[in-house]
């Protein structure tokens, strides 16, 4: 469920660009132009944190954009610098009883618009370009057994005074 997005993007004065992605019933989209940023969940819990802008230079020119959904909690980039929204890009998760009845999910608890839908990019006004765009998901790794091999885990020996380091994503 962990998605950034990013894309350059070229506007005229006037433009503006939108940034979204999918968390299950939810769509959280980041919208640039005139100067600012602003943040907006579109879904069954609506507008949880209220639309919050920021200042920042997107008006006309061409600009690296990145808009990441990770750990419920937006965050946004322009040209590699991090725009702040402190608290206010965090989000409550979705519970299963919040659902609508209608919308169909994996086993794993996606819906449909995750795995068909993840992320979309849309443009209003006289001209805006888009290039560049790239996807990048979280993948959760784990250890795929061989019939026959019956091993549960590795074993590590950690030298007294070190640490062995694991990722949130360790399995």
């Amino acid at each position: 469920g962990d998605l950034i997005l990013e894309c350059e993007v070229e506007l005229t004065t006037g433009s503006e660009i939108i940034l979204e992605l999918t968390k299950g019933t939810s769509r959280f989209q980041a919208k640039f132009g005139n100067g600012q940023v602003s943040l907006t969940r579109i879904g069954p819990l609506g507008p949880e944190f209220g639309n919050p802008t920021r200042p920042c230079k997107v008006n006309s020119g061409t600009y690296k954009l990145r808009f990441a959904n990770v750990d419920y909690r937006l965050w946004v980039w322009v040209d590699g610098k991090l725009i702040d929204f402190g608290a206010e890009a965090n989000y409550s998760p979705v519970e299963p009883a919040t659902l609508h009845p209608d919308d169909v999910q994996t086993k794993e608890g996606y819906t449909q618009d995750d795995i068909d839908r993840p992320a979309s990019i849309g443009a209003r006004g006289p001209v805006a370009s888009v290039r560049s765009i790239k996807l990048h998901r979280d993948i959760y790794y784990t250890r795929e057994l061989g019939v026959g091999d019956h091993s549960s885990a590795d074993i590590f020996y950690v030298q007294p005074g070190h640490y062995l380091c694991l990722g949130d994503n360790s399995a």
